[in-house]
């Protein structure tokens, strides 16, 4: 498709030391597939959507981290784009790059890979949304309690 030269981004991730943003933090195998997801995501918007501008939001809440990814393109019909990309198995990586499901079918492989939730929302001229939700096991701060040792 027609591809827009200036796409412009609106990052709303809080950044700074004293930030409750950074208080879980993520094994890298998470950061890293999150990312992924992110970078995917981006491709995809600059392939298919014909958008101007593109949000990202990025929130972490108790044990729950969060990234949005939403554009204001031209949207697409997720069922029929999905066809069967839901239905393959996460390590089905090898899907010819020609297939124009393929960055959807690596950002679900991404997501399974670390036991997340991928939701892509969009609709034919209303953008898209692409949300990542990654569940910790229990808050940063819990994993740093030291254990006390036996009484004397």
């Amino acid at each position: 498709g027609e591809q827009n030269p200036q796409i412009r981004i609106v990052s709303e991730i809080p950044i700074g030391g004293d930030s409750n943003t950074m208080a879980l933090k993520l094994p890298l195998k998470v950061k890293q597939n999150i990312f992924r997801i992110f970078r995917t995501a981006l491709a995809n918007v600059k392939k298919h959507s014909n958008a101007t501008e593109v949000r990202v939001r990025y929130s972490q809440d108790g044990t729950k981290s969060s990234l949005e990814i939403m554009d204001n393109g031209r949207g697409f019909d997720v069922p029929s784009a999905m066809g069967q990309a839901w239905a393959r198995p996460a390590w089905a990586l090898a899907a010819p790059a020609r297939d124009k499901r393929y960055g959807l079918i690596l950002m679900q492989a991404y997501a399974h890979e670390i036991g997340a939730k991928l939701s892509i929302t969009s609709a034919r001229g209303r953008g898209t949304q692409i949300r990542v939700t990654y569940l910790s096991r229990r808050p940063f701060w819990k994993r740093y309690v030291m254990k006390r040792g036996p009484r004397a």
